[in-house]
Order: structure tokens, then C-alpha cells, then sequence
């Protein structure tokens, strides 16, 4: 992974025809990504880029997303097939045959996933059943969302609330193209490989508690007053609840930042989060959160990172 941004400065000529408000909305959900781990090829940029300036569709966006996928997964690095025997073994552009699958309840592990051979990926709108080709597609189609959305908040919600509800429309719509679950709280606690630091536990109500706190926090804080110093002091201690809650079973990084520029609209600031590498950033996420045992987030760890990702608003 690329220690820092640069897909502008790699692909210039992909950027140019965008005014400065939708080259923003460009950067700003591709660096959400690559803060995941995904590092995109100039196609990737070319379509949405093409999206974000009104040359395609969401439709006509998603279909190329679809035809690259299709030609990737054909290729011969891809061992598994991508596709499910069915309506879409030809990898046709309706997706695999899991699209007309009966409702599954999440309420464990193994239920988040296909069952055997397939069990390494999580069960998901087009059918992919090979967890590559699922990957290309659910960061293709989340980061054409978050375009739209940071174009047009209100097509989550007209009135920013900052409370679950909120958080979980912004999740219902980056996701809504990839996964049924989309928007919908995790049923089963989660820890990050390696770490002694999980997310709040479900089974005892922590994540709306730690979401209560974050929205109070929000609400109580006059943000339009706020120096630079004080805005990343208040940003990281609304973010350091948020992580903790961590309330999806995948995405909530991208829905995160999304959430958190809406903030920091209320202010005389920006985050440029392309300021922050991913190693940084995840770090400084994961000891935000308490030690397993303890409910204490500790928001201080993140103050720094929110200084630098903080700079001034170019306009009103």
C-alpha cells in the first residue's frame, strides 16, 4: 500500500475536467478507501471520475464496475471462480445466482459468509462467491456512493440528526449495492486480529451507548466558535466513540469519514484525511479504544492525527 495519496497526481488528466467541489468529492472517497487498503487502477478513477462529473449514470457506472470485474475474475490469477452456477455462471451483468437467494438471519459468524467451498466470502447482493472479485466490487460501487453523497447529503436525510439513525443511512447507502445487511447493526462482537482491543460489545447495549455519547458530544459542542486546536480536540472525541462502536460488521471506516466531514461542516474547517497515512490512522484508531475488560476510549491518542488531518474551510 502507497504511503501516500496520489492518484490525482498519478492521473491529473482524470481530474481536470471536475470543478474543485467534485474533484473534492472524488478525493475525499477515494482516500476513504485507500485508508482500507485499496489502491485503485486508472480505470478505477476513470469511471469515477466520469461519474462524478455527470458524463454516466449510476447504472452505466455500476455496469463497467461489473464488466471489470468480470474481465479480472476471468483472467488466470483468479484460481476460484467469482461467480455462482446459476443465473450468472457466465459472469453475465446481473450477477450470480445468490441475487434471488432466500433472506438469511445474521445472527452469527459463519452466517455473514457462504457456506462451504465459499466460506471465505461474505455473502453479498451480486452473488460474488470469490472473495477477490467481491472485493473489486464492493469498493468500486461504496466509493461511487460516497461521490454522490458527498455531492448530495440530503440523500440520506435533509436534517443532519447525528445519532444512529443517521450513521446507519449514511452505512444503508455507501453499502446498499454489496451487502444485504447494509445499514444494519453487527450481531456478534468483533476484536481485530492481533489486538488485545475490541469494539463494543453488542450483547449489553454498548454500541448505542457509545453512539449516545458521540451524538451528545455532537450536540453540546458549538462548533461554529471552535479554534483549529479545539475543533481536533472535539473531532477526536467524537470519532474515538464512534470507532469504538464500530456497529457494522464491515465498512464502518468509510461510513465514519463520511460522518465526520457532515461535522466538521457545522465548522470553519475541513479533514483532509489524505494528510494521515493508513498505518497512522489505523494505529491511532485501535488505541483510541479501551483494553479488553475496560469501557474507557481514550480520545487523546487521536488528538494528534486530528491536527493535521484538520485545515481551514477554502469557502463559506
Amino acid at each position: 500500500m502507497d504511503e501516500e495519496f496520489d492518484v490525482d497526481a498519478r492521473w491529473p488528466e482524470l481530474f481536470a475536467p471536475l470543478d474543485e467541489t467534485r474533484r473534492d468529492a472524488v478525493r475525499r472517497a477515494l482516500v476513504a478507501a485507500w485508508h482500507e487498503g485499496w489502491e485503485p487502477e486508472r480505470e478505477d478513477v476513470e469511471n469515477l471520475t466520469a461519474f462524478a462529473g455527470g458524463a454516466i449514470d449510476e447504472e452505466e457506472y455500476l455496469r463497467r464496475l461489473r464488466e471489470t470485474v468480470r474481465r479480472a475474475t476471468s483472467s488466470a490469477e483468479f484460481e476460484d471462480t467469482a461467480w455462482d452456477e446459476g443465473d450468472g455462471a457466465e459472469g453475465s451483468e446481473e450477477g450470480g445466482a445468490n441475487r434471488s437467494a432466500a433472506p438469511v438471519a445474521f445472527d452469527s459468524w459463519e452466517s455473514y459468509f457462504y457456506p462451504p467451498p465459499h466460506n471465505a466470502t461474505m455473502r453479498n447482493v451480486e452473488g460474488y462467491t470469490n472473495p477477490r472479485a467481491l472485493r473489486m466490487f464492493e469498493f468500486g460501487a461504496a466509493t461511487s456512493r460516497h461521490v454522490w453523497l458527498a455531492l448530495d447529503p440530503t440523500v440520506v436525510s435533509h436534517s443532519h440528526t447525528f445519532d444512529a439513525a443517521y450513521l446507519r443511512g449514511i452505512h444503508r447507502f455507501l453499502f446498499q449495492d454489496v451487502y444485504p445487511w447494509a445499514g444494519e447493526y453487527r450481531t456478534l462482537n468483533m476484536v481485530k486480529a492481533g489486538s488485545t482491543r475490541g469494539f463494543a460489545d453488542v450483547e449489553i447495549g454498548e454500541v448505542d451507548d457509545q453512539l449516545d455519547e458521540m451524538s451528545l458530544i455532537i450536540h453540546s459542542t458549538a462548533w461554529a466558535c471552535l479554534d483549529r486546536f479545539e475543533f481536533a480536540t472535539a473531532a477526536a472525541a467524537v470519532f474515538t466513540h464512534l470507532n469504538y462502536a464500530h456497529p457494522f460488521r464491515e465498512g464502518n471506516g468509510r461510513a465514519s469519514k463520511v460522518f465526520m466531514d457532515h461535522v466538521a461542516d457545522m465548522s470553519r474547517f475541513m479533514l483532509d484525511f489524505s494528510r494521515i497515512n493508513p498505518w497512522l490512522w489505523n494505529g491511532a484508531s485501535a488505541l483510541g479504544c479501551p483494553e479488553i475488560g475496560s469501557y474507557e476510549v481514550d480520545p487523546t491518542v487521536l488528538e494528534p492525527v486530528f491536527r493535521e488531518a484538520t485545515v481551514f474551510r477554502s469557502s463559506p
